[in-house]
């Protein structure tokens, strides 16, 4: 169902979601007219040397997630 749904609010797919469009849930017309968008999902995505983020950006990321609960 993901794909579907996210087909119709015209958001990209990740490559790697399970499924896919369901297409005779829609009417011709519109799937005629909106095209299909897929992008590479970025927690499989390889990640450029100069994207990582820092010790600092980690630690600040594992204060918001212990702020919220998470750990």
């Amino acid at each position: 169902m993901a794909p579907t749904i996210l087909y119709s609010l015209g958001a990209r797919i990740p490559h790697d979601v399970d499924g896919s469009i369901l297409h005779e849930l829609f009417e011709a017309d519109f799937s005629s007219a909106k095209a299909e968008l897929y992008q590479e999902n970025h927690a499989t995505a390889a990640v450029e040397e100069d994207e990582a983020y820092s010790e600092e950006d980690a630690r600040a990321i594992e204060d918001r997630l212990r702020g919220l609960g998470y750990l």
